[in-house]
């Protein structure tokens, strides 16, 4: 898509019919992918023909175009000296032979560096403040959509990936999306996400391979059963009807239901189905399971362009909380955990966490979450162990904080975290 700021000089031209047609194809391409340049180009629109109508009364009756070519003073023609003539004159038929044949020769190289020239020579793509990526590859049917039921529109590669886009791929479809994380989807055949930003995505259906980052910031993955958190891995996630598979190839994944919880380490699937069903962990070759996604490989431009022109954007970034370790008895009964922090002034943006929980050999416990709003008012918040789990047996409790970007930017610092046990044990 060309650069906004190469559109935005062409805009007048385009409303008064001046364009060549390939300078029309090009606007007109742009403003179909392009909200913000289509909302300038009917702000003009509107403006150009408020000042036709408000200066009508004075403007021109007539075409005074051959009033002004009668009073143009008459141009005198010098004559040229002669000069010796060349081969190319004497025998005409000789030379223009000659170049037919070379023209099947030269037109492609011609083509090529007359192409090379245009894309250097255009400036790239103006950056807006909700892109998060780009699209690096793209085979077969491919469309995306800025909201839903929006008019679904052709993928290009190398086209910009906003927060809040849809992407849908056909029975032949693939797509290699590259989010500034960085992180790498790539996006198999029959498949609807949606990049709610550049560490969250949505699975309605389909499967996605993706490659994260590691870092201080959580990147998590939703669909209908269930949630994802990662802080760095490769895995895959498979939504069909009534089961999610979420399939890990290195790294650790958390995967939450409700309040039920899986960890899991690299080779291993966890069977997310239709509740109350439990959530299942089982061995499988990873390699073997995510073996389609070796055939979406980036393009080398487009990989190259999303290198050069997106970067990181300048945000606060918010560092993940370590985990928290309790002791606890073996023969005790855990019924609840207590979160203690020092009360603020501030009185609203603060983040919401979530909350997992893990023994002391890395087996899930359960989830719950803080929501950002409590800490406004309050200096505790208790999370009670949900009423169809016992927690018992275990001599220490692992308790995790992943903080959740998208609803605050105000962390809260916790001062302490306590485990409630039941009397007499």
């Amino acid at each position: 898509m060309a650069a906004c700021s190469k559109i935005d000089g062409l805009t007048q031209a385009f409303i008064d019919s001046e364009l060549s047609p390939a300078e029309t194809l090009i606007y007109e391409q742009h403003l179909a992918e392009c909200r913000g340049c289509a909302g300038k180009f009917k702000t003009q629109k509107a403006t150009t023909a408020l000042l036709f109508e408000v200066h009508r009364e004075v403007g021109l009756r007539e075409d005074l175009t051959h009033k002004i070519m009668a009073h143009l003073p008459e141009m005198r023609h010098r004559p040229r000296p002669a000069t010796p003539t060349g081969w190319r004159v004497r025998e005409p038929r000789r030379f223009t032979d000659g170049f037919r044949k070379l023209v099947p020769v030269l037109a492609p190289a011609l083509l090529l560096v007359l192409g090379l020239t245009i894309a250097l020579s255009w400036p790239p793509e103006d950056l807006g403040d909700t892109d998060v990526g780009m699209v690096t590859f793209k085979e077969g049917d491919a469309t995306r959509s800025a909201e839903d039921g929006e008019t679904p529109r052709r993928v290009t590669l190398a086209s910009m990936v906003r927060e809040g886009d849809w992407y849908e791929t056909g029975a032949k479809g693939g797509l290699l999306v590259a989010l500034i994380g960085p992180t790498r989807i790539k996006i198999d055949s029959d498949t609807r996400v949606r990049i709610h930003g550049d560490r969250e995505i949505s699975v309605v259906r389909g499967r996605v391979w993706l490659d994260v980052s590691k870092g201080a910031q959580s990147f998590r993955v939703r669909t209908p059963l269930g949630k994802v958190t990662v802080f760095g891995t490769t895995f895959g996630v498979s939504v069909a009807d009534k089961i999610t598979l979420v399939t890990v190839a290195e790294g650790e994944v958390r995967v939450a239901r409700g309040n039920d919880l899986e960890v899991l380490p690299p080779g291993y699937e966890v069977e997310v189905l239709t509740s109350p069903a439990p959530l299942r962990r089982v061995k499988v070759e990873a390699e073997n399971r995510l073996g389609w996604a070796r055939r979406i490989v980036a393009d080398e431009s487009a990989e190259q362009a999303f290198l050069a022109r997106l970067r990181p954007k300048s945000s606060v970034v918010i560092p993940a909380l370590p985990s928290y370790i309790v002791e606890t008895e073996k023969t005790s009964e855990l019924v609840a955990i207590i979160f203690d922090w020092d009360a603020r002034s501030y009185t609203l943006g603060y983040c919401s966490y979530d909350i997992f929980i893990t023994d002391e050999l890395g087996r899930a416990l359960f989830t719950d979450r803080i929501d950002g709003s409590v800490f406004q008012n309050w200096t505790h918040y208790e999370i009670n162990v949900p009423k169809d789990k016992i927690v018992a047996g275990v001599t220490r409790l692992d308790i995790r904080l992943s903080i959740d970007e998208s609803t605050g930017t105000v962390p809260m610092k916790l001062k302490s975290v306590r485990a409630i046990f039941k009397l007499g044990q």
